[in-house]
């Protein structure tokens, strides 16, 4: 018994030891990933407008109202129609396919590498899809992304064995067109990736599998031919309204965002690229590394092109299809490596990325907070410790989205929404004066209006900062748990003129300058501008802050103080805000050295106005608002 015993237990370390064996592992280790308190990853925004395009009762109503609106293709959208009326609504249950298709494409990436070059550099490649948080936050989001890439990843893999594997060819037929397929009703860089490969294809037929091969491509338009009057109406539109330009460095920051923005990760990829051409002694490029760098490239460059000539639409998100094939390029240069050295490079590749996903990205942490969840559980909290009739909740973001949790926690409990209306400075505080209650609750109303809030309520019970959204709990009296609340602290502040009267002979007020990098170290910083103004008439005068190095501009804000004027209340002094992110200006935060902040009162229209109390305040702005694809600093 006991030798059988030892035999076990050598087999399985044996087993370990090897190829099957670590790939065994590396594919625990990424589901460990993807699914560490799967049970509380709450929707995001845009699973959540999915939801709600799937509210129908027909198959057709579903195209016309669910699909066509969206500008993805049908699959994913008809996939969780009948899903979610499978398995429900729960937000686990509706991920689980995505959460499956991540962990599936750790082998087929494997797989692919290994074929094309070596078990060494396979190895890697599926330790870092395992472990990059670009492959699992989209395995943790039901949107057509990581099926995308499981299905770019399965063409891939048949177009392998189909072109260059001594095989039957009706096998790896059948699975090209499947898959083929899969990617261009999933999304349209799908589609255009699926496109590039079978572009690709072409340039290695031969008279053995040419017709076939032929055959499968037309087999896949015609499949797709259903679709073709969605993809043609979705397409009119071009891109997205919402959307901005990229930027020149745009390829270079989707790299840094792949590596986690670490010098850690990068050094780990930089090492093992300089050994691989060291172990190489050239750098000529065989056929499937140039394969490999023109595929991860070639739909950054078209997405990109597109976006800046006809209208925006790529996004980091689109290109995960291609992602897999830099990793594949950069650790192709890498000759098989003993047992050993495996298994230590892998160990070290895990140790690194995990720390990095989880330490330095703050994945858990930031990723499992979702403004519309965190808006309905923070008041729920606060509810229960408060009398519900002194609480008064106002919520900017699409009231359907925020009371798919909203009703579930605070049944007895309503909220004002401003969703898409564009809320009067006048009419806020009109509002506030009024309010009998002891507490207001404010999920990412404008900052300039939660400074009017403020003169109601002056006391900052709360508040909390996430992924596109900042949550406030104001309240009239001081709260007497500090334990649990801490008030907003300033960075700096600094008073301009104390009284002043403009004319028509002069169009500026005298400037409050802030020399930046002297107050701040976060770009992430917000200026706050206050000031008190009296006139008889509405006259367009700016509020007006701007941010310059040397002579360029790089942020110019301005507000009207006719947002803020009561015509009843003409002669009296009145009070405006502008309120300013510093994000927009910088890039990173060493880029605030040298830039320059002022502050004046732009006498536009050249009218009499009598201006007081000019001030700046700065304080710590939201730094997990674009978290997820920017670095922290």
């Amino acid at each position: 018994m006991k030798q059988l015993l030892v035999y076990g237990m050598k087999t399985i370390f044996n087993f370990l030891k090897s190829d099957k064996g670590l790939l065994l592992i590396i594919v625990l280790v990424g589901t460990i990933l993807r699914f560490y308190d799967a049970f509380n990853i709450p929707f995001t925004h845009d699973e959540l407008s999915a939801y709600y395009r799937l509210q129908f009762e027909s198959f057709g109503e579903l195209i016309e109202k669910g699909v066509k609106v969206d500008g993805h293709p049908a699959l994913i959208q008809v996939f969780l129609f009948y899903w979610i009326k499978l398995f429900g609504t729960n937000e686990l249950t509706v991920k689980l396919p995505f959460l499956w298709m991540g962990i599936g494409a750790i082998p087929l990436s494997y797989s692919i590498t290994k074929k094309w070059f070596n078990s060494s550099s396979a190895l890697i490649v599926a330790v870092f899809i395992a472990t990059l948080q670009f492959s699992i936050m989209f395995s943790q989001i039901a949107r057509p992304y990581v099926s995308g890439l499981f299905f770019s990843l399965l063409l891939v893999k048949y177009w392998t064995e189909f072109l260059f594997e001594k095989r039957s060819h009706w096998v790896p037929f059948i699975g090209m067109v499947l898959s083929a397929t899969l990617c261009t009703y999933n999304h349209y860089f799908s589609l255009m990736f699926a496109g590039i490969v079978g572009l690709t294809g072409l340039l290695f037929l031969n008279k053995n599998n040419a017709k076939i091969y032929i055959l499968s491509l037309v087999a896949v338009i015609i499949l797709f031919l259903p679709h073709i009057n969605i993809f043609l109406f979705q397409f009119s539109g071009k891109g997205l309204e919402w959307l901005g330009v990229p930027s020149k460095s745009f390829i270079i920051d989707h790299i840094r965002f792949i590596f986690h923005f670490s010098p850690w990760v990068y050094l780990v990829v930089i090492s093992a690229l300089t050994f691989g051409i060291y172990q190489q002694k050239s750098i000529k490029l065989s056929k499937f590394q140039i394969i490999s760098l023109v595929w991860f490239l070639l739909p950054i460059i078209i997405g990109v092109a597109y976006s800046i000539l006809v209208k925006p639409v790529v996004q980091y998100s689109m290109l995960i299809f291609s992602f897999p094939f830099l990793l594949i390029f950069l650790f192709s240069f890498l000759k098989p490596l003993n047992n050993t050295w495996k298994t230590l490079i892998l160990l070290l590749i895990v140790i690194i990325n995990t720390s990095t996903l989880i330490f330095g990205r703050a994945h858990y942490k930031i990723f499992y907070n979702q403004p519309f969840e965190r808006f309905s559980s923070i008041t729920k909290e606060f509810k229960d410790n408060h009398n519900a009739s002194k609480l008064e909740v106002i919520l900017a973001d699409n009231p359907k989205y925020i009371n798919f949790y909203f009703e579930k926690l605070n049944p007895e409990l309503q909220f004002q929404s401003v969703f898409n209306q564009k809320l009067s400075p006048i009419n806020f505080r009109t509002q506030l004066a009024t309010s009998d209650s002891d507490y207001l609750l404010l999920g990412n109303i404008p900052e300039n209006l939660v400074r009017i809030a403020k003169e109601q309520f002056p006391y900052v019970t709360y508040k909390e900062n996430g992924i596109n959204y900042s949550f406030y709990i104001l309240s009239k009296v001081r709260d007497q748990n500090k334990n649990l609340f801490a008030e907003n602290s300033y960075i700096t502040e600094k008073a301009g003129f104390e009284s002043i009267s403009l004319d028509n002979s002069q169009e500026y007020s005298p400037a409050v300058e802030i020399d930046l990098k002297e107050v701040i170290r976060s770009r992430h910083s917000l200026v706050e501008v206050s000031v008190d103004f009296t006139a008889e008439t509405m006259n367009n005068g700016l509020i007006v802050c701007s941010v310059t190095k040397g002579e360029e501009v790089l942020l110019w804000r301005a507000i009207s103080i006719d947002e803020y004027t009561n015509p009843l209340l003409y002669g009296q002094f009145q009070k405006g805000y502008l309120v300013v992110s510093l994000t927009s200006a910088f890039k990173n935060n060493s880029a605030i050295e040298g830039a320059k902040l002022k502050v004046l009162y732009w006498n536009k229209n050249k009218q009499n106005i009598q201006l007081k109390n000019l001030f700046v305040q700065i304080t710590p702005g939201n730094k997990y608002e674009y978290a997820t694809i920017e670095p922290i600093d």
